[in-house]
């Protein structure tokens, strides 16, 4: 496996709730060097609070069989069905975020700001309705060529990482969405491999270098993760650390001896 996770419920249960040695984990989390399909992964694979299971998808443009035929060129492209929030979201900056995304974001922006950055939150939460009229905005046909054309920036409606709560799109004070990558705001959050946006458990959604994961490139968007799942996201188990989800936790060694 490529990452490891202690059964901590099953092996030490008191470790869930275990002080983690002050520092540990962040340095664990600057040291990380995803890789455009880490970041992938990591997202994919997150362990998130506050998220309902999957039910079915959103109608799109009230055809059955259209709906059916842009899911299957979305999936064919790598779009994943995604879940909705099961609990309260927070308004910020005119957006609705997971309270743990709504909080790291204002810290994220606070750091951004005192570096003489500027970064401007444009859009959080969006419900299945919502994407889809995003979608029927743009489409100029139901035929293949129309649909992909659209796929390139706009998820399927009940795909989108923005149902989830933890994304967010922004741009800069003079850097709108498509151009967001060539802003000074781009160059910061993106230095060192995103070290600045992940000290704040952000992670790029959809990084330059991926492949089948379906929209373009979106330098504008980030997704919330936290640091054990930044950790988990570019671990490999050695013996002597078998699991990313201990990192500075105190139980630690007690857990990799039990294994």
């Amino acid at each position: 496996m490529r990452t490891r996770l202690a059964l901590l419920t099953l092996a030490l249960g008191a470790a869930l709730a275990s002080p983690v040695a002050a520092g540990a984990l962040e340095d664990a989390v600057a040291d990380t060097a995803h890789t455009p399909d880490e970041y992938l992964a990591t997202f994919d694979e997150a362990l998130l609070p506050g998220l309902g299971p999957i039910g079915a998808p959103p109608p799109i443009t009230g055809n059955p069989e259209i709906d059916a035929r842009i899911r299957e060129l979305g999936e064919a492209r790598g779009y994943t069905r995604r879940p909705e929030p099961t609990q309260n979201l927070v308004r910020t900056d005119g957006a609705l975020l997971q309270p743990a995304a709504s909080a790291a974001w204002e810290g994220l922006q606070a750091a951004a700001r005192a570096e003489g950055q500027t970064l401007i939150l444009t859009s959080g939460y969006r419900s299945g309705s919502h994407q889809a009229s995003l979608m029927l905005g743009k489409l100029t046909g139901y035929n293949d060529a129309s649909i992909e054309a659209v796929l390139d920036i706009i998820a399927v409606p009940g795909y989108s990482k923005h149902h989830t709560g933890y994304a967010l799109d922004m741009v800069s004070d003079t850097h709108q969405r498509f151009d967001f990558v060539n802003s000074p705001e781009y160059s910061w959050l993106a230095e060192n491999n995103f070290e600045r946006a992940k000290a704040f458990g952000f992670i790029p959604s959809y990084p330059e270098g991926i492949i089948n994961a379906g929209p373009n490139p979106e330098p504008w968007e980030l997704v919330w993760v936290g640091a054990t799942n930044i950790v988990c996201g570019d671990f490999e188990a050695t013996p002597e650390a078998p699991f990313c989800d201990t990192t500075g936790s105190t139980f630690a060694g007690d857990i990799t001896w039990l294994l």
